[in-house]
């Protein structure tokens, strides 16, 4: 799982480096890279919840958070990036709230 501020500039659709490699150029290029195991499986940003495609590794948009649109998220993304089957993230529940608020982001880092 990877958390990450939402902009343009730090969804690029090319990189310099890699400090972390995620699922590199997608279907088996972790495996031929040497990497052995893992690869994210989601990467939860400011603006909504991407995902990989099973069999790719490609990345698309799996929800939305309220108030924004797909277009939007897509917008602030500085890749193509598969838009088609998202839906709008469900409003967190009061004590899903309080863990974000108080023990994942106390310093309000993510949520404002």
């Amino acid at each position: 799982m990877i958390i990450a501020l939402h902009e343009r500039r730090r969804f690029p659709e090319q990189v310099d480096y890699i400090t972390s490699p995620g699922w590199l150029a997608g279907e088996d290029s972790r495996r031929r890279a040497g990497l052995r195991w893992g690869g994210p499986s989601v990467v939860v940003t400011t603006r909504g919840v991407l995902r990989f495609r099973p069999d790719t590794h490609q990345m698309y948009l799996a929800s939305y958070h309220p108030g924004l649109t797909p277009v939007a998220v897509a917008a602030e993304t500085g890749f193509p990036l598969n838009i088609q089957d998202a839906v709008e993230t469900p409003i967190p529940m009061p004590e899903e709230l309080r863990i974000l608020r108080y023990v994942i982001d106390p310093e309000r880092v993510f949520l404002r």
